[in-house]
């Protein structure tokens, strides 16, 4: 079954272009989202919410290697299954008591501390994010965000998962030598 959204996809080659890439890779979409979730209302919902973000690139999709796109539309859903497993653990957090109510109050202080050192780095690079390169940007969202293993991200970059390695090694040093620089990091 096609997706209602893609009916509403205004261009005709889009439209046409994007029920031929869903009827070609649906299984596959399935399938990577059901590596996430049981549920199957829960795995269409992965799909149709990744077909939104596919919608959005398909200029970029019509110019990918064909070898690509499987990947692209893989990293894509996975991207989903997490977001939506992440937003789950949010509302079990909110409806379930969790671990850090039960810690002991000097653990309590420790955890704390830990999570208010965290939220500043992130701070820091929130603040750095938008003067670093869109390479080194992309490589340090795919690995720390999207969670995307070396050799997922060498498929989409067009590299070896060594060179991803290295790549990522001089992304975070660069990020680092900018929060240094705009005073945003103590060490």
């Amino acid at each position: 079954m096609i997706p209602i959204l893609l009916a509403a996809v205004e261009s005709k080659d889009d439209r046409a272009f994007l029920t031929e890439l869903f009827l070609s890779y649906q299984r596959l979409m399935f399938s990577v989202a059901g590596a996430y979730i049981s549920d199957w209302d829960e795995r269409e919902e992965i799909v149709q919410n990744s077909l939104v973000k596919i919608v959005e690139q398909v200029s970029r999709l019509r110019s990918m290697d064909e070898a690509a796109v499987p990947v692209y539309l893989t990293v894509i859903v996975r991207h989903m299954a997490l977001n939506h497993l992440r937003h789950g653990n949010v509302v079990q957090k909110h409806t379930v008591l969790t671990e850090f109510d039960q810690l002991e109050a000097a653990d309590q202080t420790t955890a704390v501390d830990d999570r208010l050192m965290k939220l500043e780095r992130l701070d820091a690079l929130r603040k750095i994010w938008p003067k670093l390169k869109e390479s080194d940007r992309y490589l340090l969202q795919a690995r720390y965000f999207a969670e995307l293993t070396d050799d997922e991200i060498a498929a989409v970059v067009g590299c070896k998962p060594d060179s991803v390695r290295s790549k990522l090694s001089r992304a975070r040093t660069r990020a680092r030598d900018a929060m240094r620089k705009e005073g945003l990091l103590d060490e």
